[in-house]
């Protein structure tokens, strides 16, 4: 029995392994796709164009799911082309989908997401988060795909910012502050940086930001490896928080809620 579990184990981490060199030759040929225009053009008309019909067909925050597919759905209803061909999100689906009733219920104006890596959540927020103003995006590279993202909101009236840069630099606060034009957000998503100082210090920059009522969310709350489940636990004991879990702990890690100033 021991030895089958490690064998399971050693098969997880060479399929991880598998898919992490796949995930960075991808990416260098989206990056030789994006660079050529016409190309890019191209697989960016028919990429909207799947996505449109997608966006009709759209009714609850499971179609919103099916669409970009999840961590255990690798493969969404959503089929695109070139740099443009994924908005998988890599949550699990059942917390992702928790996750964005609760925030629905408390009607955000204004949404920052730190860390948007293949846009699923951030399509999330933007269609399934009906009232919202103003959606903030910060990514370090956005691998050419901004113009996709910037779609996710044409059929609402949210204003939609994407900002590429490096969330702990100076230039990307200050653009999040302009975006933001004195007001606070509603809801904090934190994705990106999973060290503990880089975690921690989105924290405390965007943090301050976030309304007296407002939400914040956190990704991998209980992933080993990572400096996020460290901050989690200095969190819980400052502020009342809730994880949400779900059924399979071997994908990515719980996500955690931040009631920055208490349940109501």
């Amino acid at each position: 029995m021991f030895e089958r579990a490690r064998r399971v184990r050693k098969g997880r981490r060479y399929a991880r392994l598998l898919e992490r060199g796949a995930s960075r030759i991808s990416r260098g040929l989206e990056r030789r796709l994006a660079s050529r225009s016409p190309l890019r053009e191209v697989a960016f008309a028919r990429s909207r164009r799947e996505l449109d019909e997608r966006m009709a067909a759209e009714r609850t925050i499971g179609d919103v799911l099916d669409t970009t597919g999840t961590f255990y759905e690798p493969n969404g209803a959503y089929r695109g082309y070139g740099p443009y061909r994924s908005l998988r999100a890599l949550q699990h689906r059942a917390e992702i989908a928790e996750l964005a009733h609760e925030v629905r219920a408390r009607d955000p104006e204004t949404v920052l997401e730190i860390g948007s890596a293949n846009g699923g959540t951030l399509y999330v927020w933007a269609r399934v988060l009906n009232g919202v103003e103003t959606l903030i995006s910060t990514d370090l590279d956005y691998r050419g795909r901004r113009a996709l993202l910037d779609h996710f909101a044409a059929r609402s009236e949210t204003s939609l910012r994407c900002i590429e840069g490096d969330s702990h630099e100076a230039a990307t606060t200050r653009a999040v502050r302009e975006a933001l034009a004195g007001r606070p957000i509603d809801f904090l998503y934190l994705d990106g940086d999973h060290s503990y100082a880089g975690v921690s210090a989105d924290f405390e920059t965007y943090g301050p930001l976030v309304a007296d009522d407002g939400l914040v969310g956190f990704h991998d709350v209980e992933t080993s490896g990572t400096g996020v489940p460290r901050l989690w636990s200095e969190l819980e004991r400052a502020y009342e928080c809730r994880t949400i879990g779900g059924t399979d702990r071997d994908g990515p890690g719980t996500t955690g809620i931040l009631y920055k100033g208490g349940r109501s």
